[in-house]
Order: structure tokens, then C-alpha cells, then sequence
């Protein structure tokens, strides 16, 4: 217990200055510039609260799950202006948007313990904390989870659930099969993305290292069912209640085919999602996109090479990481009109796979140049960068914009 009190303490200082860098300036935009989608949640926590009541089916309370909308119908009102500081008209105005956005803030901030979960799998404890940094220090992800969407919210479920189908492959047992059936169930009840956790889910099981007798298994998998049954019942009733914006799930007219309300242009599946995705990483995170290919070719390597049983389980979890980030990837790296947004749930993947980098790296140098000081030196430097951009960025939001200062 003492050697892991120490590791979860700097998780918590890590996890505290993500929230530091990205609550400065939430309010920043609103209510002056928001966007369609942006209304979703707002009507969602609207309608969880009592304060929207539809006459008809409502589109905007059946476009995303439910999870993002009850954690921010759970919160106080938050008063973003001083008290008699002439900005009242502003506060009233604000108030609606920024529960949503403190909920996607808060449930972001999960991205960074998955990370730090995932990466225990595959490298030493100080650099699973290092993959937990890049993480908080992303500006893809700033950017973009502090946003009155729910995308924030499906990095740091699908990295929980990610870490907990870990969990079942290395435990299995009922406890593994819960704990996963859990994690799977937050993953899609934050976006619809999350359904692709339960091909971890199914990996992890396949692969577990514990193996019960065949009955109890199919037992403990149909209580993991019933779980995720609930899930959807709970984070999905516009499927089931017609007053919350119900609709038909799917439906196609041969050029489009529209998914729980979101339309696909069947002519836009050419590809460009990928260099969209590519593009996105490449330029909010340079350093850590560029560690993350380099830390996912040597893993390759390493992997393909490696012959010891240890490297086996290690290839086995990554798999189960793979088993999410594959299909995630070619959905949207597929469709065209894939957004910046949609990467926020691969940044702690990447962040994992930099951090195998930085190890390999800092192993290399210590051997050469004897200094261990080293490993902390080139931790602090890639760090440094994405640090002092979400500082400035914060300044920025935290700033009146061009509508404040006209009014």
C-alpha cells in the first residue's frame, strides 16, 4: 500500500493542475458564440432539471447519451461574474452553458487516470505518471474538453474503460468481468464512440489469464449484459420515451444513413479523416504525436521480437488497447467530415505510447552518459512546451473577447 500511496498522490497533483489549466476561462464565448450541438446538453441538463418541458419529441434531447447531461444537472449554479460588478445581465446569460461545461471539464479529467492506469501495463510506475502529465498538459485536449459537448467526457470514459477491460484480461473472475462490464457501460453512456470499449471488452475476455469453469464464465457474462442493458435504458431514453426526443435508431435513403440522429453522407467515406485526425494531433501536440509514433514503432518491434513470457502478456495487453483504437480509428479516419474534436478520446492512447518513448529513450541515455538526472531532464523539456501553451491559452480565454468589449 506504501509504494502505491506515493504514485496516486502525484496523480493527484497531476490531475489538479489539468483541472487548474482548463477551468481558466471556461466561460469564455458564452453565450455569445455557441453552436448547434452545444445545445444538446444544455437542453439535456435542462430537461433532467425540470426546467425544459417538450410539448412533442425534441431532437436536441435525443442526439447524445445522458451522462455528460446528469452530471451537470447535478451541480450548483455557478456565478462566473462578481456580484455587482455590472456584468449581471452576462452571469443570467452565461449560467444555462456553464453547468455543461464544467461537467465535460470534470469528466474529462478521468482521460488522465486512464492514462495512468493503461500505462502501469506497459511501462515503469514514474512513466505511467508521465503519460498521465502529457495527457493533462494536451492542448487538443484543453481545447476542446472544456467545450459544452460531450467529447471530453468520452476520452476519460473510454480511457477508464480501456483500463478496466486491462483489468479483466489480467484478473478475469467475476470481479474482471464487473469491473469491465462497468467501465464499458460508462464508455457508452458518454458517446455513442464508446460502443467500440466493447471490443476491448471481448478481447480482454478472450485473452484473460484466469479461466473459470465454462458455465460460471457464460454466467458472469450474462450479468456484464444485464449491465450494459441498464446502461442503455439509462444513458439512451430517447430509444425508449418518445417525450425525449425518440426516434428511429437507424434509417437510410441510399445517400445517407443516419444513426441515432446522427446523418452519415454515404460519398463522404474517401478517407480524409485520417489526415483530418493526423493533422489534428500533429499540430495542438507536435512533441507528443511524434514521441507517440516513435513509441508505437519500437513497440511493434519489440513486440514482434520479444520471445520471453513477459513480453507475451505484454503483447496480449496491448491488443486489448488495440481492440479500441483500431476500429475508433478507421470510423472516423474513414468518413470526411471527421472533426478535430473527435481525437480527444485517442490522446490518452497516444500519451501511453509516448511515454514507452520517453522510457526507452531515458534507458538509452542513462546507459551512455551515466546520468539518471537525465530521465527527469528529458521528462521536464517535453513537457515544458504544452505546458506553457495551455498556460497562454488559458490568459486568453480568461480575457474579454470582441462582444464583451463592444457591449
Amino acid at each position: 500500500m506504501t509504494s502505491l500511496r506515493s504514485p496516486l498522490l502525484a496523480l493527484l497533483c497531476i490531475v489538479a493542475a489539468a483541472f487548474a489549466l482548463r477551468v481558466r476561462g471556461l466561460n469564455h464565448q458564452v453565450p455569445q458564440w455557441t453552436y448547434w450541438d452545444g445545445y444538446v446538453l444544455k437542453s439535456q441538463t435542462e430537461y433532467l432539471r425540470g426546467e425544459l418541458k417538450p410539448d412533442g419529441p425534441d431532437r436536441t434531447l435525443g442526439y447524445y447519451p445522458y451522462l455528460s447531461a446528469a452530471v451537470a444537472a447535478s451541480l450548483p449554479a455557478i456565478q462566473t461574474e462578481r456580484p455587482g460588478d455590472g456584468s449581471a445581465l452576462l452571469a443570467e446569460a452565461r449560467a444555462p452553458w456553464m453547468r455543461p461545461r464544467l461537467a465535460s471539464l470534470l469528466l474529462s479529467l478521468f482521460a488522465i487516470v486512464g492514462a495512468w492506469g493503461i500505462a502501469r501495463h506497459f511501462v515503469r510506475p514514474g512513466y505511467a505518471l508521465v503519460a498521465a502529465a502529457l495527457t493533462a498538459t494536451s492542448l487538443l485536449h484543453i481545447t476542446y474538453s472544456t467545450a459544452q459537448r460531450p467529447h471530453g467526457a468520452a476520452s476519460g470514459m473510454a480511457a477508464l474503460g480501456v483500463w478496466a477491460a486491462l483489468y479483466l484480461r489480467n484478473t478475469g473472475g467475476r470481479r474482471g468481468v464487473l469491473v469491465a462490464a462497468l467501465g464499458a457501460a460508462l464508455a457508452i453512456s458518454a458517446l455513442q464512440s464508446g460502443f467500440a470499449v466493447l471490443v476491448s471488452f471481448a478481447l480482454a475476455w478472450w485473452l484473460r489469464r484466469e479461466r473459470a469453469p465454462l458455465g460460471r464464465e457464460l454466467l458472469w457474462l450474462a450479468v456484464a449484459a444485464v449491465v450494459l442493458l441498464v446502461a442503455l435504458r439509462i444513458a439512451y431514453p430517447f430509444h425508449f420515451d418518445d417525450r425525449a426526443g425518440g426516434g428511429t435508431a437507424m434509417e437510410s435513403d441510399g445517400r445517407t444513413l443516419t444513426l441515432a440522429g446522427h446523418t452519415i453522407h454515404l460519398s463522404k467515406l474517401t478517407g480524409r479523416g485520417f489526415w483530418i485526425l493526423g493533422g489534428s494531433f500533429a499540430l495542438f501536440d507536435p512533441a507528443l504525436t511524434l514521441l507517440a509514433v516513435g513509441g508505437a514503432l519500437a513497440g511493434l518491434v519489440r513486440m514482434l521480437r520479444a520471445r520471453e513470457e513477459a513480453a507475451r502478456e505484454r503483447r496480449r495487453d496491448a491488443w486489448v488497447v488495440l481492440g479500441y483504437a483500431i476500429p475508433y480509428l478507421l470510423v472516423f479516419g474513414v468518413y470526411d467530415l471527421t472533426f478535430e474534436r473527435f481525437g480527444l478520446p485517442m490522446i490518452p492512447l497516444l500519451a501511453v505510447a509516448a511515454a514507452c518513448a520517453m522510457e526507452r529513450v531515458a534507458d538509452l541515455a542513462v546507459r551512455l552518459f551515466a546520468s539518471t538526472p537525465a530521465r527527469v531532464a528529458g521528462a521536464t523539456l517535453v513537457l515544458a512546451l504544452p505546458s506553457a501553451a495551455a498556460g497562454k491559452l488559458g490568459t486568453l480565454r480568461s480575457e474579454p473577447d470582441t462582444y464583451e468589449l463592444a457591449a
